[in-house]
């Protein structure tokens, strides 16, 4: 069972985009989360403006590791050891930002 960040229950739910979890309160609570194509959630729950972060988090690291002539596999590998967490979809908003804001020192270096 997946649950959503308010405590709620999710939902398997198809869109024209394709599968994805959705919270069982919304529109009170607007719980998002893909999935892989077995199902399985693609990250932890996240609101609108945590979507949109992580979705800016994503654009500034695939601009990053081609800029720093890094491969994708170690560029994961860096986020991994040196990110807020290893994997996008599951950060928080605040850590989006500071994701973002640790490329943005290391393209300066």
């Amino acid at each position: 069972m997946v649950r959503c960040y308010c405590g709620a229950e999710m939902t398997r739910r198809e869109s024209r985009y394709g599968q994805f979890w959705g919270c069982s309160n919304y529109p009170d609570c607007d719980g998002v989360i893909g999935c892989h194509p077995n199902g399985s959630p693609l990250g932890t729950p996240a609101n609108k403006e945590t979507r949109q972060a992580r979705i800016d988090a994503h654009d500034a690291f695939d601009n990053w590791w081609p800029a720093m002539k890094m491969t994708r596999r170690a560029a994961y590998e860096w986020l991994e050891e040196n990110g807020p967490k290893g994997h996008i979809a599951d950060m928080t908003l605040e850590e989006c930002g500071e994701l973002i804001e640790m490329l943005e020192r290391d393209e300066l270096a």
